[in-house]
């Protein structure tokens, strides 16, 4: 769906400081490295001249039509060598399409230099992608080709979705909801009331929609993203959380004006132990009140998924999350799903009841994919190995 679908498990701010980390630690230990914050002048473009290998492709948004036909949004570091005493490091983001429900990929375009976040199709034809530094792409050909939109923010767009062709919303790293009703010819932005990224974004129609993070942020608005209401302490004295307790809502999905569920995480601390549990929400009057569907006491929520009002799959956290728990009518009883061995979900996605995917968690270049077709009961892992390459 960074956290939302880059690297899920962690808040927002985590992620990138731990990419950070990552990062410096990989730089400073390669002294011919040229770093990208250097004049553009200093380091060639990315072209066919120049001999290059892939570090690594980590899945970061996946978009599904139906169960036959995906997309997902990538992000690749390459080697790039021009000058055998020199070396350099290229970003680039990578989207890929299947159309046999995930079994082959087709590498159908890359961005040089960008980051993507998250990528929305409508239908076959129709999609958008949310990057970083206020990106939003659009194409009309189903991903072979795509146009950039003018955008009044230079924020990271960290998740995106449509209601129709034309009316859709993305949310930026610094508390900014974006809305367009032309398709994103024009988009407009409005504050939120947060001065932090809220990650997670779903509008049940055109007018009602909500946005959450970390810190136990929540807002909702009414008119289409143009006015937003905090609603997160309303949420925070639902679950009976404490002041000091690390509160994260991990997902939120909206499937009309008024029936919607949230996903959240909490870590508490007391004394010298500390403890961690999760519960999934779920309203049936536009969030004026809430139910407590789940509550688990040890391993907390990592990521959930709903596919449809009472379809609800959750992913708990730690690492060994070696298996799902699934409800199959509105939380009213869940089972537990167990998983292929050594297992351990970062994301997870489902078309429909049978249809479903979820991506390996093994680090920030994971590209694993595991596939369901009769509802979770067994699991193929899918090779991701793209049929074409773009030069």
């Amino acid at each position: 769906m960074i956290m939302k679908k880059f690297w899920n498990g962690l808040t927002y701010s985590r992620s990138l400081a731990l990419l950070t980390i990552v990062g410096g630690l990989f730089l400073s230990a390669m002294e011919t490295v040229t770093k990208r914050s250097e004049a553009s002048e200093a380091r060639p473009a990315f072209n066919n001249s120049h001999k290059s290998s892939s570090l690594g492709l980590g899945i970061a948004g996946v978009s599904i039509v139906n169960e036959k036909y995906l997309w997902a949004v990538a992000n690749e570091t390459r080697q790039v060598t021009s000058d055998p005493q020199k070396l350099y490091l290229n970003d680039q983001g990578v989207v890929l399409h299947s159309s046999d429900g995930g079994l082959s990929w087709k590498k159908l375009w890359i961005a040089p230099e960008e980051f993507f976040f998250d990528v929305y199709f409508v239908n076959y034809r129709v999609g958008w992608i949310a990057g970083g530094d206020g990106l939003i792409l659009k194409s009309t050909d189903g991903g072979e080709s795509w146009t950039r939109q003018d955008v009044p923010t230079h924020g990271h767009l960290l998740d995106i979705e449509f209601t129709d062709s034309y009316s859709g919303w993305t949310v930026s790293s610094n508390g900014e909801a974006l809305h367009t009703k032309d398709g994103g010819l024009n988009w407009v932005s409005h504050k939120t009331g947060s001065q932090y990224g809220l990650p997670f974004l779903s509008f049940g129609d055109r007018y009602s929609g909500w946005v959450v993070g970390e810190r136990g942020e929540a807002y909702n608005s009414t008119d289409g993203g143009v006015t937003w209401q905090s609603s997160g302490s309303e949420l925070v004295k639902i679950l009976k959380a404490r002041q000091k307790d690390d509160l994260d809502f991990r997902e939120v999905k909206f499937f009309n004006s008024t029936t919607g569920f949230i996903a959240v995480d909490i870590s508490s601390i007391n004394s010298d132990t500390s403890t961690h549990m999760g519960a999934v929400l779920k309203t049936q009057d536009g969030g004026k009140t809430w139910k407590t569907i789940l509550v688990m006491t040890e391993l907390g929520i990592r990521t959930a998924h709903f596919t449809n009002e009472s379809d609800v799959w959750v992913v708990p956290g730690g690492r060994a999350n070696n298996h799902l728990l699934h409800t199959r009518n509105g939380g009213e009883n869940w089972e537990r799903v167990p998983l292929p061995k050594g297992s351990s979900v970062r994301s997870l996605y489902f078309a429909d009841s049978r249809h479903g995917w979820f991506i390996l968690d093994e680090h920030q270049y994971s590209n694993k994919i595991f596939r369901t077709v009769d509802g979770g009961a067994t699991w193929a892992k899918v090779s991701l190995q793209v049929k074409r390459k773009i030069q």
